[in-house]
C-alpha cells in the first residue's frame, strides 16, 4: 500500500462498512488539507502538522502544548472529592451571642449537623447515632464557618442542607445578611427550609428535639405533619419562598416559629412535682420536644416584627391560598363550639376603584364537613344546614378581616396585597407605590364567603 492511500485505508478500517466509501474519502481529504497536507502528499498528516508548528513563533510553541494538556485534563477527575472527606451539612443554626457572653469580639455562634458518612470514624463534637453536631463562634458568619471546617477536619459541603434555623438574636438583627452569605458563598440549594425558633438555635440541634436520630430530617418531618394535619397554623417556607416574598412590592416574608418544650408527656408521667422520683418507679429524663406555635412576620430587613397566633396564622394562610385541608372551630350564639373540616378553600381577589377610593374584594368559597359539636343541641336537617353554613361564613370572614387589621396595625404587608395590586391593577398601584404599605389604610376591604357544608 502506498503512503498516499494510507489515510483512506485507516478510516475504512474504523468504519463498520466494507469497501471504499466516497464520503469518508472526502472527509479524510478535507481533514488532511486542513492540517496542511493532502492525500497525494507524502505523509500528508504528519508532514502537514509539524511544519506549521515549526513556523509558529515562540508564543505559539508555548501555547500549543498547554492547549493539548488542557484537552487531556478536561475529562479527568483531578478535582474529585471523596465522600469520606466531605462534611455534608444537613442543618445549621445561627445565633447572635449576647454582649455579656462575647469573648474576643466573637459575635456569631454557628451550629451545624454533619452526616455520619464514615461509620466508626473518629470525630470531634457531640456524637449522635447518625450525625455529629459541631458549634463554633466567630466575629462574622464567614469566620465561624472557617472555624467549623477546621474543627470537623473536613471540607464542608452545603448542597444537601435541609434546614436553616435562626435564633432570637439573629431574628432581632435581621436574617437577610446571613441568607445572602449562604446563597453567595456556600451555594445553599433554594429548597432549603427556613424557620425561626425561640431561644438559641443551637440548643435544638444539641437537644435533638426528640424527633429523630438526625435532627434535621426529624424537624422537617414535624413541620410537614404540622402543616398537613389538624388546624393549619404553619407552613414550610423554603429559601425560594422567602426571596419571592421579599422581592414583592412592599411585601414582608413569614417563617414558621418553633419552640422547644422541655416537658414531654413521658417526662411528666414519670416525674412528680419538682422533678422528684415517683414512689415505686424510676425517674425518666425529660426529652425536649419541638412544636410549632404559628408564623413569624419579618420586616423587609428580615428582622422579627410580630408573632401571629394560631388564629392569625390560619387567617393569613387562608388569605394567601396556603390553607386547603384544615379544621376551623366556631361558636354559636348559645356558646356551643362546632368544628368544621374544610376540604376545599379558594380565595379570589379583585381590585376596584369605588366612590370611597380603592376597594379590595375577597370572594371565598368553602367546602366543609360538619365534624363534631361539643354540646347536645339538636338541629333540624334543613335548619341545621343553613345555620352551619351561615356560621362558617361568618367565622371565615371574621378571620380574614382580623388578619387585614393586624397587617395594618403592624405596618407590614405580609398578605402581599401590594404585589397583587401591582400585578392586576398597575395604574392604581402607581398612585400608591411610594406610600405602600401605609397606603393600605386607604383601602376598603370587602369579604364575601360562600360555603357548602356536608353532613
Amino acid at each position: 500500500m502506498s503512503e498516499s492511500t494510507r489515510p483512506f485505508y485507516i478510516t475504512s478500517m474504523l468504519s463498520s462498512s466494507t469497501g471504499p466509501l466516497t464520503w469518508e474519502r472526502e472527509k479524510v481529504f478535507t481533514v488532511a488539507a486542513a492540517f496542511g497536507g493532502s492525500h497525494g502528499e507524502r505523509g500528508g498528516f504528519g508532514r502537514g502538522v509539524f511544519p506549521r508548528i515549526r513556523r509558529m513563533g515562540l508564543l505559539g510553541k508555548i501555547l500549543f502544548p498547554l492547549l493539548l494538556l488542557a484537552v487531556l485534563l478536561a475529562g479527568g477527575c483531578w478535582d474529585s472529592r471523596e465522600l469520606q472527606n466531605l462534611g455534608i451539612i444537613l442543618g445549621a443554626g445561627i445565633d447572635v451571642v449576647p454582649p455579656e457572653e462575647r469573648t474576643g469580639g466573637e459575635k456569631i455562634r454557628l451550629t451545624i449537623e454533619i452526616a455520619n458518612v464514615a461509620e466508626g470514624a473518629a470525630q470531634k463534637g457531640n456524637h449522635n447515632i447518625n450525625g455529629f453536631v459541631f458549634s463554633s463562634m466567630g466575629a462574622t458568619l464567614s469566620e465561624a464557618v472557617y472555624n467549623l471546617s477546621n474543627m470537623a477536619d473536613k471540607q464542608l459541603f452545603w448542597g444537601q442542607t435541609q434546614v436553616l434555623l435562626f435564633g432570637e438574636g439573629a431574628l432581632a438583627e435581621g436574617v437577610n445578611q446571613y441568607l445572602e452569605y449562604f446563597l453567595r458563598d456556600q451555594r445553599v440549594h433554594p429548597t432549603v427550609r427556613l424557620a425561626a425558633v425561640s431561644g438559641s438555635a443551637g440548643d435544638y440541634f444539641r437537644a435533638g428535639g426528640g424527633v429523630s436520630d438526625i435532627f434535621s430530617f426529624g424537624f422537617n418531618g414535624i413541620l410537614q405533619s404540622s402543616a398537613q394535619g389538624g388546624v393549619s397554623t404553619v407552613r414550610a417556607v423554603t429559601m425560594q419562598d422567602y426571596l419571592e416574598a421579599l422581592s414583592a412590592p412592599g411585601g414582608s416574608p413569614v417563617l414558621p416559629y418553633a419552640v422547644l418544650n422541655g416537658e414531654s408527656d413521658g417526662g411528666r408521667a414519670a416525674q412528680g412535682e419538682g422533678g422528684q422520683e415517683e414512689e415505686g418507679g424510676e425517674t425518666e429524663e425529660s426529652v425536649p420536644q419541638v412544636c410549632f406555635d404559628g408564623m413569624m412576620v419579618l420586616s423587609g430587613k428580615g428582622a422579627a416584627a410580630a408573632l401571629l397566633g394560631k388564629e392569625g396564622s390560619l387567617g393569613m394562610m387562608i388569605w394567601r391560598g396556603w390553607a386547603d385541608d384544615f379544621l376551623l372551630a366556631a361558636e354559636t350564639d348559645d356558646g356551643e363550639r362546632l368544628v368544621f373540616e374544610v376540604s376545599d378553600c379558594r380565595v379570589r381577589k379583585k381590585w376596584q376603584s369605588g366612590a370611597q377610593g380603592l376597594e379590595l374584594w375577597l370572594d371565598v368559597s368553602l367546602k366543609a364537613n360538619f365534624r363534631e359539636a361539643a354540646g347536645e343541641k339538636n338541629y333540624g336537617e334543613v335548619a341545621a344546614a343553613e345555620a352551619l353554613q351561615g356560621l362558617l361564613d361568618r367565622e371565615t370572614a371574621r378571620l380574614l378581616l382580623s388578619c387585614w387589621d393586624n397587617s395594618l396595625a403592624l405596618g407590614e404587608d405580609y398578605l402581599l396585597a401590594g404585589s397583587h395590586l401591582r400585578r392586576y391593577n398597575y395604574q392604581e398601584w402607581r398612585k400608591t407605590e411610594s406610600g405602600w404599605p401605609a397606603a393600605m389604610r386607604e383601602v376598603t376591604l370587602r369579604v364575601e364567603v360562600k360555603s357548602h357544608v356536608y353532613r
